[in-house]
């Protein structure tokens, strides 16, 4: 996706700069203990508590998760009328690009010919897609590219360089361009055990309670010893 050059909004909400060389279109959105460093968050981006977001260029809207986190350099997220989505505990390597739009294949001419030469509105000329949705605990690796429509499960893995445009299962790896799932994580049964168990959506105390379901290689013995 190439992006026309945009106006920063200040013509329609005065930008904020944040500490540590971030701007902010919509700072109110950013909660009190998320950190963002030297990024610029144009539209509507809410960041979750504890979240982190560093050296990233983000077009919303866009919803960052609780103690995710966004890495840069050269990672961005574009996302023009349907949102990107991002879960709770994930993990987002440099150089990652996320687009939520695109061009339109079935016209004429794919570049932003109705805005450069007829003057008129850039999204005119943008096909807005389907948004992109990441579950919890997601990682993706470096350089990868997340694609409109990509649906990606919770505890997913991406493959460095991959390019995803279709749908991960919970707890797949995926790799490739475009990327195809290689395996699972876990075996089934603990795949449908951590789905029920549901651990990203517990209290932060709760989660500390459970402090050796995280430490080491997972087992069902592990996660029997749950404790409330």
């Amino acid at each position: 996706m190439v992006h026309p050059r945009q106006p920063f909004e200040r013509s329609r909400r005065r930008a904020a700069l944040l500490t540590h060389g971030t701007w902010a279109t919509n700072p109110e959105l950013i909660h009190r203990s998320a950190t963002v460093r030297f990024s610029v968050l144009e539209g509507p981006v809410t960041l979750g508590e504890h979240s982190r977001v560093e050296h990233v260029r983000i077009n919303g809207p866009l919803e960052l998760g609780r103690y995710s986190a966004l890495n840069g350099p050269n990672t961005d997220a574009y996302a023009l009328r349907e949102p990107i989505r991002i879960g709770g505990f994930c993990s987002i390597a440099r150089g990652v690009s996320m687009q939520a739009y695109g061009h339109h294949l079935d016209r004429c001419s794919t570049s932003f010919i109705r805005h450069h030469v007829f003057g008129e509105d850039w999204e005119t000329d943008t096909n807005p897609g389907d948004g992109i949705e990441l579950g919890h605990d997601v990682w993706v690796g470096a350089q990868a590219v997340i694609l409109p429509g990509a649906r990606i499960g919770h505890g997913a893995v991406i493959g460095a360089n991959s390019v995803v445009n279709d749908v991960v299962p919970p707890y797949g790896i995926a790799v490739g361009s475009p990327a195809r799932v290689v395996r699972l994580r876990f075996e089934e049964a603990l795949v449908e055990q951590l789905l029920t168990l549901r651990w990203w959506d517990w209290d932060i105390e709760r989660i500390r309670r459970n402090r050796e379901l995280y430490v080491g290689k997972l087992t069902r013995e592990k996660l029997d010893a749950v404790v409330p």
